[in-house]
């Protein structure tokens, strides 16, 4: 019965091929979703400020230092107090966060110890079973699709056509 009043008060938004959708959330956190992804969260905060997400998701995170905001994607959690940051999630075991302001710890695997830190231009990328790559790039780049602006770098068209 617990469970179920749980999940009541929790929210879901798609965002289906084709479409790209904002929300804003109760605590004043701006999430921009693409197409074919989609997250889950609670209606109303109260101790902790978490969501699930797959996907890929622009977060603009407002400021709480008392709450931290925490993103699980797969096996991997992204954990923020107050920031903007990509997460691309869409295939597991190759998900990627880039950093445009502030400072995102990620932690990874089933070992809470493997944690990295981020800061702004900063990306860390997963392949499969290998150790994460940690790159520094422009990380707006990495969020023009909010604008509707693709971003080719080193990227072939089919790898991108890849990506809803």
């Amino acid at each position: 019965v617990l469970l179920s009043l749980l999940l009541e008060n929790n929210l879901t938004q798609f965002a289906v091929k084709g479409e790209k959708k904002e929300i804003e959330l109760n605590d004043g956190s701006q999430v921009f979703l693409n197409a074919g992804s989609k997250i889950n969260y609670p209606e109303n905060f109260k101790e902790d400020r978490k969501i699930t997400m797959e996907g890929e998701a622009y977060f603009e995170v407002a400021p709480n230092p008392g709450k931290p905001f925490r993103i699980k994607s797969g096996a991997i959690e992204t954990k923020v107090l107050g920031t903007s940051f990509n997460i691309n999630a869409y295939s597991r075991g190759r998900e990627k966060i880039s950093v445009n302001s502030g400072v995102v710890e990620i932690t990874y695997g089933n070992n809470p110890s493997q944690k990295v830190t981020l800061t702004k231009n900063m990306q860390l990328s997963f392949h499969g079973n290998e150790k994460p790559n940690i790159t520094e790039w422009d990380s707006d780049s990495y969020n023009a699709w909010t604008k509707n602006i693709i971003v080719l770098n080193k990227t072939s068209l089919g790898e991108t056509a890849k990506n809803p």
